[in-house]
């Protein structure tokens, strides 16, 4: 435990050193689920996306019930550009966890990579239904509608993004 308190007090200031704090604790305990997540996760921020997926398939062998852990694999084979990878562990995700909108959201992303443009948006209206959905969705949905030429429903949707708080200024 105390590995992974040294290690969060260093993350998103020097990820190299909750790195080596997490391996430690990894040393220790190989089973603890948190653990498993965070030290994938921050694999995955030092662009050490292979290193980060190892991690997540041992997770998934040991307890096939982990969500997280498929979605997490996912926006692996995201940054990897491996779409076909990032929508089967979304889709596992899914199977696990069908009500998690960034889940969805993670896959209509795939989806539209893809080029199944119509399933992504169909995806993507759905979750912006929902009142807990994430801006990111509606401004992902009016990019789609722009990039086919809708372009009321499309601005509509995506001027949304002034919402959050770091687009204020932009819009």
């Amino acid at each position: 435990e105390s590995y992974i308190n040294l290690a969060s007090l260093y993350k998103d200031k020097d990820n190299n050193k909750a790195l080596e704090y997490l391996q430690k604790a990894y040393d220790i305990n190989q089973t603890d689920e948190n653990l498993l997540l965070s030290l994938a996760q921050t694999f995955r921020l030092l662009y050490r996306n292979r290193e980060s997926i190892e991690i997540l398939e041992k997770l998934t062998q040991d307890n096939k019930n982990c969500a997280e852990a498929y979605s997490q694999i996912a926006i692996n084979y995201m940054d990897l550009c491996d779409y076909n990878r990032a929508l089967e562990n979304y889709n596992l995700a899914l199977s696990l966890n069908n009500e998690n909108l960034n889940y969805k959201h993670g896959k209509a992303v795939a989806l539209k990579y893809l080029g199944c443009i119509e399933e992504s948006k169909e995806i993507l209206e759905q979750i912006i239904t929902n009142p807990d959905s994430s801006i990111q969705s509606t401004i992902t949905l009016g990019m789609l509608y722009l990039a086919d030429r809708q372009f009321e429903k499309g601005m509509k949707l995506y001027t949304q993004r002034s919402k959050e708080s770091k687009f204020i200024e932009v819009f």
